[in-house]
């Protein structure tokens, strides 16, 4: 955005806010009183946006834990048990890998 487009923007937002975000001086401009009310207030707001976006997030994140056992074992003692094992882990959700190889732990 050029210079002159910052600054007409600039100057809609203090029209419409109906008072000076910056004050104009010699080397550029500097933050009114109102304007850094404004930026303070601005920053908390968006912060705290910040925060609710990332809480959503993490509540989305799914938990999710692996059993790695043999199919017997799986089929035969695992699968039945599997919806209070998933209670007992706050709702996280089993994967379960059978191999008769053995798993390196």
């Amino acid at each position: 955005m050029t210079q002159s487009a910052v600054s007409h923007h600039v100057a809609t937002l203090e029209a419409v806010l109906g008072f000076r975000l910056f004050a104009r001086v010699w080397r550029g401009v500097a933050l009114t009183d109102s304007g850094a009310v404004l930026f303070d207030g601005m920053k908390n707001g968006l912060a705290a946006i910040g925060a609710g976006i990332e809480g959503a997030r993490a509540a989305a994140r799914q938990r999710q834990f692996t059993v790695v056992t043999d199919f017997a074992f799986a089929s035969f003692w695992l699968v039945s048990r599997l919806a209070e094992l998933r209670r007992i882990s706050g709702g996280s959700d089993a994967s379960i890998v059978t191999s008769q190889a053995s798993a390196a732990v």
